[in-house]
C-alpha cells in the first residue's frame, strides 16, 4: 500500500470591507478567520472540532482550530494565497487562489473535513475497451460494505508518484458492494476529454483508487486547480491501491 496526501481545492474570492476594487495592495494587512466542522466516515458530525491546522502555502502563517471549530490568522499581508486545512486521519481540504485585499478582518465559510474510512482498496485491476471508450474496473477491498460508500478511481496522464501530489484529469466513483470484489464499467472518455487534455488513443493512463467516506461521493468542494487545468489529490492519511496503467481507449 502507498500513502500520499489528499487535497481538495476550490477557487474563492475574499473581498475587503472598504475596498472598491478587487486588486490587492501589498502594503495592507488584515486578519482572516473562520470555522471548521469535522465528520466521521459515516457522515456524523463530531462535537469536538479542535486540532485542525490551518496554514497558508509558502508562508509561515498558521493556526489551530479550537473545540468549537473557530480559527483566526492575524496580520496577513494582501496577496493571493492557497489555504490548507489538515488534521491527522482526516482528508485535507485545500483552497486555491484566495485573493485577500487586506485592511480589516475577513471571514471564510465553514470548511468540512471528513475522516478517512477504515476500509481500503487492496487491489485494483483495470483494462480499456477500445471499441466502447470505456475503462473496466475490478476492485478488491479489505472489507465488504453495506452502507453505500464509494471508491474514487483517479485517472492521470502522468505516472503516479507516491511521494506527493497526484494531478489527474478525471475520476470514476463506483459504489462499494457487500462483497470483497467489485466490478464496474465506466464510460469516461468522451470528445471533450480528448480535446481538453490532448488525449491520443493508445497512450498510457495511470489509475489509483481509495475509499471515500459517506457524504463524499459527490464533493461540494472541487479539487480542480485552474492554474494547471487538472484536479489534485494528496494526503499522507490515505491508503491507496496499487497503480495500474491502461491505454487511452
Amino acid at each position: 500500500m502507498k500513502k500520499i496526501v489528499t487535497c481538495l481545492s476550490i477557487c474563492i474570492l475574499i473581498l475587503g470591507c472598504d475596498s472598491e476594487e478587487n486588486s490587492t495592495n501589498p502594503h495592507l494587512s488584515g486578519d482572516i478567520e473562520g470555522w471548521v466542522s469535522l465528520y466521521d466516515d459515516l457522515g456524523n458530525s463530531l462535537q469536538d472540532k479542535s486540532g485542525v491546522t490551518i496554514s497558508i502555502d509558502n508562508t509561515k502563517l498558521s493556526t489551530i482550530s479550537i473545540s468549537n471549530g473557530y480559527w483566526k490568522i492575524n496580520e496577513v499581508s494582501a496577496g493571493i494565497y492557497n489555504f490548507l486545512f489538515q488534521k491527522d486521519n482526516f482528508f485535507t481540504v485545500k483552497y486555491h487562489n484566495v485573493q485577500f485585499v487586506g485592511g480589516g478582518t475577513y471571514y471564510l465559510d465553514e470548511i468540512p473535513l471528513r475522516k478517512v474510512p477504515s476500509v481500503f482498496v487492496t487491489e485494483l485491476e483495470a483494462s480499456s475497451n477500445l471499441s466502447g471508450h470505456n475503462i473496466n474496473f475490478k476492485i478488491t477491498t479489505s472489507n465488504p460494505d453495506t452502507i453505500n460508500r464509494r471508491i474514487n478511481v483517479l485517472i492521470s496522464k502522468s505516472p503516479v508518484d507516491s511521494s506527493g501530489l497526484i494531478e489527474y484529469i478525471m475520476s470514476a466513483k463506483p459504489l462499494l458492494q457487500a462483497t470483497l470484489v467489485h466490478t464496474e464499467s465506466a464510460k469516461i472518455i468522451d470528445d471533450w476529454y480528448y480535446s481538453e487534455y490532448e488525449l491520443i488513443k493508445g497512450e498510457p493512463l495511470y489509475l489509483v483508487a481509495y475509499v471515500l467516506p459517506i457524504g463524499e461521493s459527490s464533493s461540494s468542494i472541487s479539487p480542480y486547480n485552474p492554474a494547471t487545468k487538472q484536479y489534485e489529490f494528496y494526503s499522507d492519511n490515505v491508503t491507496l491501491s496499487n497503480v495500474v496503467m491502461v491505454t487511452v481507449p
